[in-house]
């Protein structure tokens, strides 16, 4: 095999075991409870490329906001009391994966729309099990245990904490912008649905507004009055399609958990959102904020933990995480915003 294809195989290979961790370890965990070492496979793949590709595709910019924000999770991690060794590592570990999506960026489109192809056949397989009750007993709902405040509440989930599933659901509606074939666009606006109703499923408030919001944008860069035609009449046909499988099998509609959550007063993680989110805006110019502080003095006034990555970030890593937060991840969505509105 040449060193290019090589290369190319195994940034594929890495990418599957990134964007597909939780749902294969989802997969493995129910059908023979196993778990895959996927995080060492992921480091192991990594030097491996680097062996045969050493050069990195950053700016000196945005190395030195990687080292920065990476140095202050090590520190932070180090001397507050809350984390472990493994913390410190796992800390490090991070570039990783960072290595991993730079390298991918290189490939050629047709192989890496494969790759979001082959990652989103697989994760739509497992919601439809899951939301159809064709899984049975091994591909369900899993129920875990949540400190929501000082109360302990159960929430559902499938392959991954409710928060978190919105990310494993973001490239189909990118999909759309670059496919030209109207039935393409129909199996994506089918994909998207079942995807919403995934959200209802684990009772996701933030992901089932940001996937709605997340689709509205979509349909706002689509300014062209034919795609926006097409778009419009893909998604007709998919909410009929939808509603007569779910008429089909009414044991799906039998409770539309996300609308308890909406409504119920005893759920207080949207509170604890705004709590999360007003701690940072209220410490931000206190210079003894500006050093790792962990989480202590929040779970004293809130109960747990953040529920909030930018919170998170300012609490473990103090003001070169929150530079970091800004710098890796809300720059990179803007500057992407605004190329999809030019383009």
């Amino acid at each position: 095999m040449k060193k290019e294809n090589l290369k190319s195989t195994l940034v594929a290979s890495a990418s599957f075991l990134i964007l597909l961790d939780r749902p294969i370890q989802y997969i493995f965990e129910s059908l023979i409870s196993v778990t895959l070492p996927t995080n060492r496979l992921v480091v192991i793949i990594a030097l491996m490329i680097f062996s045969l590709d050493k050069k990195i595709n950053l700016s000196k910019r945005d190395i030195s906001f990687l080292i920065l924000t990476i140095s202050s999770f090590i520190i932070g991690t180090i001397i507050l009391p809350e984390y472990k060794t493994s913390d410190v590592i796992a800390a490090i570990g991070v570039i990783f994966p960072f290595y991993i999506g730079n390298k991918l960026i290189e490939l050629d489109n047709n192989k890496v729309g494969k790759i979001f192809l082959a990652v989103n056949s697989l994760i739509f397989f497992i919601l439809f099990l899951v939301v159809t009750g064709l899984g049975g007993n091994i591909f369900e709902l899993k129920y875990q245990l949540h400190m929501i405040g000082l109360i302990l509440e159960k929430r559902p989930e499938i392959f991954t904490d409710q928060n978190f599933q919105i990310l494993y659901l973001l490239s189909p509606p990118l999909i759309l912008l670059f496919s030209k074939s109207n039935k393409y666009k129909l199996v994506v606006a089918i994909t998207m649905l079942l995807y919403l109703y995934s959200l209802n499923f684990v009772q996701s408030r933030t992901g089932f507004i940001f996937y709605v919001l997340f689709i509205l944008s979509i349909v706002f860069i689509m300014k062209e009055k034919n795609k926006l035609k097409l778009l419009i009449s893909g998604f007709i046909i998919s909410i009929m399609s939808t509603f007569l499988i779910l008429t089909l099998h009414s044991h799906i509609i039998e409770n539309f958990a996300i609308y308890e959550r909406f409504t119920s007063h005893t759920n207080s993680t949207a509170g604890h959102r705004l709590h999360s989110l007003m701690f940072v805006f209220e410490r931000l110019f206190y210079l003894e904020y500006w050093v790792p502080n962990g989480s202590y003095e929040f779970s004293m006034l809130y109960g747990g933990k953040p529920h909030s990555n930018i919170t998170a970030f300012y609490l473990v890593g103090g003001i070169l995480g929150l530079i970091g937060y800004i710098a890796l991840i809300v720059q990179p969505i803007i500057k992407l915003w605004l190329k999809f509105k030019k383009t």
